[in-house]
């Protein structure tokens, strides 16, 4: 069973342009969601880490707003200033994600480092299931993204599947810092 609708032939570049759209619509609920989840979550326990963890999904739901409107452009027939198409746009979404990923991960790391000295964790086991669960949604849209990439050999997809990928380390790696705060209490820091 595959996890993709047949829209038809991917080198059709409308058919291609209709695939790219619904990895972005399905990448913006999905980061949505796991943005506001772990925004509320962040709040409610005082965690920075995970404060930190859902600004990135802020910045995925950037670079699937970027991945939708770079398959609009694509999409559009050739015309005078654009005699081969627009296909272009694409490669240039792929820096353009590269860019923000990078950025957010900068971010991170300095709000991290900066609340190092000042732990104020209030957190339970519940708030580890939580992030677990967040983290199997960004699971399936990496999975799903590798998918579309594939079906229509599209490096810009193929990179947000590994920005979905990466951020899934992250995301375990900050579940078990939260769990070894609520373990270990003396491991706060």
């Amino acid at each position: 069973m595959s996890l993709l609708p047949d829209y038809g032939d991917p080198s059709d570049p409308q058919v291609r342009a209709r695939y790219g759209k619904l990895e972005a619509f399905v990448g913006l609920g999905g980061n949505g969601v796991v943005f506001v989840g772990k925004l509320l979550l962040g709040l409610s326990v005082a965690s920075m880490a995970i404060l930190g963890d859902s600004l990135n999904h802020l910045t995925d739901i950037a670079v699937s707003a970027v991945i939708l409107y770079s398959f609009y452009v694509s999409a559009r027939p050739a015309d005078e200033e654009h005699p081969y198409g627009h296909g272009r746009a694409e490669s240039i979404l792929a820096v353009v994600v590269s860019s923000l990923v990078i950025s957010m991960g900068v971010l991170v790391i300095r709000e991290a480092v900066s609340s190092i000295g000042n732990p104020s964790i209030d957190a339970s086991l519940s708030t580890v299931y939580a992030m677990l669960v967040f983290t199997a949604v960004k699971v399936f849209l990496a999975v799903f993204a590798f998918s579309v990439a594939g079906k229509i050999d599209s490096e810009a997809i193929k990179a947000d599947g590994w920005n979905h990928l990466s951020d899934t380390f992250i995301s375990v790696t900050v579940a078990a810092g939260v769990a070894i705060t609520v373990l270990i209490p003396e491991y706060r820091i």
